[in-house]
């Protein structure tokens, strides 16, 4: 997706594996810059699954975070994950709970 978003990424664009936000400052700019991905995405010859696409939203979840103009926080739901984690007693527990937790470990 790298190759097929091109100059878009980092300006307009965010990718990860297949996941792409677009971001913009005003709802002018934002129709723009999703011409210009949707553009990029049909030259490459790829498609997307519409049920899996959301369109001019000012708030998603994404990869655990919530994304919005006031900026990223963690989701309330997988902090929840991480306070109710059963108290590890084996190291391999410990392991794991110490990688989801330190996912979180900027909003700490």
């Amino acid at each position: 997706m790298d190759l097929v978003l091109g100059g878009l990424k980092w300006s307009c664009a965010l990718v990860y594996l297949d996941d792409i936000i677009v971001y913009s400052t005003s709802f002018d700019d934002h129709l723009y810059h999703l011409e210009l991905v949707l553009q990029q995405i049909q030259q490459s010859g790829l498609t997307l699954k519409i049920d899996e696409c959301h369109f001019c939203k000012t708030q998603l979840k994404y990869l655990g975070h919530i994304v919005s103009k006031e900026g990223i926080r963690p989701d309330p739901d997988k902090l929840n994950a991480v306070r109710e984690y059963p108290v590890p007693t084996k190291l391999k527990a410990v392991r794991t709970f110490l990688g989801l937790s330190s996912y979180y470990r900027r909003f700490i």
